[in-house]
């Protein structure tokens, strides 16, 4: 009887994590040249240092994330997700190295993603 409550009590902790999930948000990646003005200037100023920010502006919301000086060329960043809760707003993004076939370019990069989406007013997670 005590193991049947535990593992009651145990599913419906797991049932709530999952809820709370959130839903899958659709966005864009926005490329360099469609940047806001404030955008380019934040990233301009920050590149070099790790960093997340929002923005909300044109009626849009902004995700920028940048990952600060990387050793060598030819990075990206990935979104793995952003997710949506009742009152959050969750980012995971990844960064990728340059591929091991391709010839490593000797020149520190700072990467940055920049993604759009509609307008929020909730908490943003940088997961």
């Amino acid at each position: 009887m005590i193991t049947f409550l535990a593992l009651s009590i145990v599913g419906c902790g797991m049932m709530q994590k999952k809820k709370e999930e959130g839903t899958e948000v659709d966005y864009t990646v926005v490329k360099k040249a469609d940047y806001p003005q404030e955008i380019t200037e934040f990233i301009e100023e920050k590149r070099q240092e790790k960093f997340q920010v929002s923005f909300q502006c044109q009626g849009c919301l902004y995700l920028v994330q940048g990952y600060g000086i990387q050793s060598t060329g030819g990075h990206s960043i990935q979104v793995e997700y952003i997710r949506e809760t009742s009152d959050e707003l969750h980012i995971k993004t990844k960064l990728i190295g340059p591929d091991a076939s391709e010839k490593r370019l000797d020149v520190m990069s700072c990467p940055v993603i920049v993604v759009k989406m509609e307008s929020r007013d909730k908490k943003i997670i940088f997961d």
